[in-house]
């Protein structure tokens, strides 16, 4: 019976040292554990949380009205790809706002000559044109003086067609033929008033 008891207490004290190993093993496992948790969640906030915080912070900051601000694209594959997608975006706003500013500049172009040409056609020209039939009806009733009257009268037509062509930028010089007289003219006809 003694030598039971020696049995039981040899068994009783490895038993306590199995549980005091069991203990901290599952202490250290724990503590390993939490320490991959932390290590874990400190390299997702890097992974994600930042490039996510930065990439907001650039939507806004265009969304906000500043074009010229790049939208970076830094972090993990998704993020990337989300900022690679609103950097397109932003890139088109710009192309779309520099068209609407040309189709602007133009219309407000077009506007102001359509503007000036009605002035010009409401009084300068008319009174030019008229100004040149009264010079070719003088030259058809004084043959004395109608050949200085008719390059006054293709004077008055140079003018109309140079008053038209500042306006529309669209109306060529009348070429000369090869006798030195001028080309047929348009406009010319009673039909321009």
């Amino acid at each position: 019976s003694s030598r039971l008891g020696v049995l039981i207490a040899g068994e009783q004290k490895r038993n306590d040292r199995a549980q005091s190993i069991s203990e901290a093993t599952t202490l250290s496992a724990l503590s390993l554990a939490l320490l991959i948790a932390a290590v874990s969640m400190f390299s997702l906030h890097r992974l994600l949380s930042r490039p996510l915080t930065r990439l907001v912070a650039d939507v806004q900051e265009v969304a906000d009205g500043d074009f010229d601000r790049p939208i970076g694209s830094s972090g993990a594959t998704e993020i990337a790809l989300i900022a690679a997608a609103a950097e397109a975006m932003r890139q088109k706003l710009i192309q779309h706002s520099t068209d609407l500013s040309e189709a602007r500049r133009a219309l407000t172009l077009t506007e102001e000559r359509d503007r000036i040409a009605s002035d010009l056609h409401r009084t300068t020209i008319k009174q030019v044109y008229a100004l040149g039939l009264t010079l070719q009806s003088m030259s058809a009733r004084d043959s004395a003086h109608a050949t200085e009257l008719n390059g006054l009268v293709d004077d008055t037509d140079a003018i109309i067609r140079g008053l038209r062509g500042v306006v529309f930028d669209a109306i060529p010089e009348q070429p000369a033929k090869a006798d030195g007289s001028q080309a047929p003219r348009r406009d010319s006809s009673p039909s321009a008033t």
